[in-house]
């Protein structure tokens, strides 16, 4: 049964939750273009033991100097050097039947689309249930995001999907998130007027997630070292001194594109987009209390699906507090948010949540803190979830890992225990 407060609004959603799609519900990573098979090697073998002591002997300098083995690996680990990371896992993996085995039965267990079974059984749940009016949000650095309302599509889940007026018609309701460019001179000075910015109507120069920036397999590339090194290097200044550059949301529909393969794609907004439709201040747009929850749910609907294109380059890995923008709930508020994203909380204490930006939506305030204050009071895994001051909002997400079964990819109820899990804490149940 809903309770009398979340009756009060009867067409608006009281859960929110937040999907990262690559290595989350995806097992591919569009951004740097790796496909089912690579993202399997890597992530079962990114942070397995006997794999980076057989990469350290054969690849690398040997373990006679550990001091010299350790920065090895390290540099291995990096996203630039993941191509070769996966090479390895490769020749590794080929060594031995047992290891050959493994993988074939994880990448089996991946859906031809390659997602996972484990989401489509969280829809199905939040469909047919009566407690809740659930809001699924994508959130994806990448240009694939349309392909994922086709697997929606596809897998029964058309009609709650969230819509709006484009070009060509009526299609999926997409927004996509901007940043505001330093006024004052400093580490962005040299993409300021660049093909990464546009100016809105509101006269801001916005650092825009359209074009693409080169990924790991264009490392040697000029572009990627002007473009996206440039990023990196302008994101690690901001990180050191402590700065995020402001996040703002365009609300109108996305340009969407066919590729070569025919398969629909984000395309790149163009400035009379940002003139006709001026974005509007992420704390304004993603709360509780903002447009996110404001979406109907007509016809006593429970589940609906939208999705918002998030910025890669202010955050380009070096800058946490430019990541993915979240806004928090006002303590008591009876509509609940979550996330789920492989990244969140997996780097030092300094980076904090390291893809997600906090934001307190009742005074708009950026929420500055380290990984271990901010994984007490926000983390939904234990030992965090549930204890004193704790409010179970993000979930580290894990796609799959070799001797692991509690994976999105292994266990059919893994997103739907989890919602299940915070929600009974949220709602003190």
């Amino acid at each position: 049964m809903e309770d009398a407060t979340r009756d009060a609004k009867p067409s608006k959603p009281t859960l929110i939750v937040h999907f990262d799609l690559n290595k989350t519900v995806l097992a591919v990573d569009e951004v740097k273009g790796f496909g089912r098979e690579e993202i399997v090697y890597l992530e079962e073998y990114k942070a397995d033991g006997g794999f980076l002591e057989w990469a350290v002997s054969t690849k690398g300098p040997g373990a006679a100097n550990a001091d010299e083995s350790e920065a090895w690996t390290k540099k291995l680990k990096e996203s630039k050097n993941e191509p070769e990371l996966i090479a390895y896992a490769k020749e590794y993996v080929a060594l031995d039947a047992g290891r050959t085995k493994a993988v074939e039965a994880t990448l089996a267990q991946v859906r031809p689309d390659n997602s996972c079974e484990s989401f489509w059984e969280f829809l199905r749940w939040a469909k047919e249930q009566e407690d809740e009016r659930v809001l699924v949000v994508f959130r994806t650095f990448g240009i694939d995001m349309p392909e994922m309302f086709e697997r929606c599509e596809t897998n029964g889940f058309g009609d709650e999907v969230l819509r709006a007026e484009g070009e060509a018609g009526l299609q999926p309701l997409i927004w996509t998130m901007l940043h505001e460019m330093p006024s004052a001179s400093g580490p962005y000075d040299a993409f300021k007027g660049t093909k990464d910015t546009l100016v809105d109507g509101a006269g801001r120069m916005l650092l825009c997630p359209g074009p693409p920036l080169p990924g790991p397999k264009q490392k040697g590339t000029d572009e990627f070292k002007t473009r996206s090194v440039g990023l990196e290097d302008a994101g690690t200044a901001f990180f050191k001194s402590g700065q995020q550059l402001a996040p703002f949301v365009y609300t109108g529909a996305p340009r969407i594109v066919k590729d070569e393969g025919g398969t629909a794609r984000l395309d790149t907004l163009l400035a009379s987009d940002l003139q006709a439709n001026v974005p509007v201040p992420a704390v304004e747009a993603l709360g509780v209390g903002g447009l996110l929850g404001q979406m109907g749910f007509e016809g006593g609907s429970k589940l609906r699906i939208m999705g918002v294109q998030d910025n890669y380059k202010p955050w380009s890995r070096k800058n946490w507090r430019s990541g993915k923008t979240i806004v928090l709930p006002p303590s008591g508020h009876p509509t609940k948010q979550l996330v789920f994203d492989d990244y969140s909380f997996t780097k030092s204490d300094a980076e904090a949540c390291y893809i997600q930006a906090l934001y307190e939506e009742e005074t708009g305030a950026f929420v500055e803190g380290d990984k271990p204050s901010l994984q007490a009071r926000y983390s939904a895994e234990p030992p965090f979830a549930g204890a004193a001051g704790n409010a179970p909002i993000i979930y580290t997400a894990l796609l799959c890992k070799k001797g692991i079964r509690a994976t999105a990819v292994s266990d059919v109820g893994y997103f739907l225990v989890r919602v299940q899990s915070a929600l009974k804490i949220l709602r003190g149940t």
